[in-house]
């Protein structure tokens, strides 16, 4: 089993984390992720107003889930217990002694992965896992990844050294990330979830009155306390409400919230659980006595007219998500065309390392251009799947209608 190990500070997780581990996780086709938060990072000193180890450990939990890989993608809190610095040498013993048949990957990013001899025991780490760092882009990392992949292989010979860009990673640091959600921004760059427990745990500088955040600014809050998978059907729950008060006529916003008597969402104790609150308003009761009054007589004669707009409006998603479709399906193909090219060429490079006629800085700086070409099929690849299901959901939409 390949297993890859992803640790820092975590203060707070965010997307540019997961976008690198998703890369990662696809292309060194890892069967199991664990996420560790350091309790005391022995490189630097935590900032003032840092969230709590424990608060760190959750957040990074419902990071984790985000990824939307299940049990493939596990949260350890074995630093968090540990007293004392938390050292990555001591971590991937206590982890090589639990999997002592596996291939180990410790993850990191480009500053970490350039300073690593600077380490605490770095020959230690180097024997006990692979080493997988991860850049922007190839133009911005390439030169300094394979100076660094020389200097390490010369200082551990038997390192196993693995280097990626990722061109659509988020490039953002957790102190800036901190810096915006002090002055009221940032929600973008992070899970909804980790995002909604910032608010209501009032970190980071936030200090917002959940009881008076609308209900669209109350969900991430709401979705803080919900399992990862339990958020699709909510949500879908949600928007299968609206589209049977739009078709029939029902107001839209009592739909959403499915409850007519809005004050009482309004006057919802947020100290108290809100998954029984988000249970209660996000379309889990869209009434019958709706549905009955949108079916009047009046109702009906406004049908026809709104139904007809509606169709009108779905025949141009339809266009729409076709030449999104064929877009996608281009990019998928040149992909693919790069790919297999990258792969006649890495066979060479095997040829060659074997012969012993290239450096294995030479091959590593072909295995990165492999790997890229690998990470860009994959994201086409995703890409044209929701492209596919995207004109699927539309077509489907505009049957409905007819």
């Amino acid at each position: 089993m390949k297993i890859g190990i992803y640790g820092g500070t975590f203060n707070p997780p965010h997307l540019g984390h997961l976008t690198a581990a998703a890369a990662v996780i696809a292309t060194l086709k890892l069967d199991k992720l664990l996420l560790i938060p350091a309790s005391i990072p022995p490189h630097k000193d935590l900032p003032a107003g840092s969230a709590t180890a424990e608060q760190r450990l959750e957040m990074t939990r419902m990071a984790g889930e985000h990824l939307g890989l299940g049990s493939k993608v596990e949260t350890l809190d074995m630093e968090v217990r540990r007293a004392g610095k938390s050292f990555t040498s001591d971590t991937l013993a206590e982890l090589k002694a639990q999997f002592p048949e596996d291939e180990l990957w410790l993850l990191m990013g480009t500053d970490m992965f350039l300073s690593f001899e600077t380490w605490h025991e770095p020959e230690k780490i180097a024997s006990l896992a692979g080493i997988a760092a991860f850049g922007r882009t190839k133009a911005d990392m390439e030169p300094q990844f394979s100076a660094q992949r020389d200097k390490l292989y010369r200082l551990y010979p038997d390192a196993r050294i693995f280097t990626l860009t990722v061109p659509g990673v988020i490039d953002i640091s957790s102190t800036e990330l901190r810096e915006q959600l002090a002055s009221g921004t940032g929600e973008n760059l992070l899970p909804p979830a980790v995002y909604g427990y910032i608010l209501r745990n009032h970190l980071y500088g936030t200090d917002v009155n959940l009881k008076s955040l609308t209900l669209s600014q109350l969900r991430p809050v709401a979705l803080s306390y919900l399992k990862y998978k339990r958020i699709p059907h909510v949500l879908g729950t949600e928007q299968e409400a609206i589209r049977l008060a739009t078709r029939y006529g029902a107001d839209v916003e009592i739909a959403e919230l499915a409850d007519p008597d809005q004050s009482k969402i309004a006057a919802i104790d947020v100290s108290a659980d809100i998954q029984t609150a988000l249970e209660n308003s996000y379309a889990y009761r869209l009434t019958r006595k709706q549905l009955t009054n949108a079916r009047t007589d009046t109702v009906k004669e406004k049908l026809t007219e709104t139904e007809k707009n509606q169709k009108e409006t779905i025949s141009n998603s339809v266009k729409s998500a076709y030449d999104s479709l064929l877009l996608a399906q281009s990019g998928y193909e040149q992909a693919q065309s790069a790919l297999a090219l990258q792969e006649v060429s890495m066979k060479s490079a095997d040829a060659k390392l074997a012969a012993g006629t290239i450096t294995k800085n030479t091959y590593e700086n072909q295995k990165a251009s492999y790997t890229t070409a690998q990470v860009t099929a994959q994201t086409q690849k995703l890409s044209l799947l929701q492209a596919m299901n995207d004109y699927d959901w539309a077509v489907n939409g505009l049957a409905s209608v007819e």
